[in-house]
C-alpha cells in the first residue's frame, strides 16, 4: 500500500495527478484570517504555606496546586524561585489565546481561586498580557 503524503512512483504517475493529502502542510498560510492574533498571558505570583515544615510538605502543596490549576483552566504552571524555602513558593503560570480578554479573565479567574486556597496564602502577584501578530 502506498503511503497518501509521498508522491506516486513513476509507473503511476501517468495515470493519476500527485495531490497532498489534505491534512498535509502545502507551506501556504490557509487561514481565513487576514491578521490572526497571538495572546500570551502571564502570571506570576508567591505563595506561602505556613504549616510546612520541610521541602517535602511543600511538594505536595505546589504539586497539588499545579495539577489543580492546569486541569481546570488548561495553562502551564511551574514553580520558579524559592526552591529551597520550604515556607514560600514562586510560581508561573502561561497560556496562549487568540483573545485578550479570555487571557484575562481565565488569569482573573486562578488568581480568585489562589486567593481562597485552604493549603496556602497568596502573597504577591503580577499579571502580564503580550499580543502579537
Amino acid at each position: 500500500m502506498r503511503c497518501p503524503t509521498k508522491p506516486p512512483s513513476k509507473k503511476h504517475r501517468a495515470s493519476r495527478a500527485y495531490a497532498p493529502h489534505a491534512n498535509q502542510h502545502t507551506g501556504r498560510n490557509e487561514s481565513t484570517e487576514p491578521h490572526a492574533i497571538m495572546v500570551v498571558g502571564i502570571l506570576q505570583f508567591e505563595i506561602g504555606i505556613e504549616y510546612a515544615q520541610s521541602l517535602k510538605d511543600k511538594r505536595r502543596v505546589v504539586s497539588s496546586l499545579k495539577d489543580r490549576l492546569h486541569h481546570d483552566h488548561m495553562v502551564a504552571v511551574a514553580e520558579v524561585g524559592s526552591l529551597d524555602d520550604p515556607r514560600k513558593a514562586l510560581m508561573g503560570i502561561s497560556m496562549v489565546s487568540n483573545d485578550v480578554s479570555h487571557c484575562q479573565s481565565v488569569l482573573d479567574r486562578i488568581v480568585d481561586k489562589l486567593r481562597l486556597h485552604r493549603d496556602c496564602v497568596l502573597n504577591d502577584f503580577a499579571k502580564e498580557i503580550l499580543t502579537g501578530r
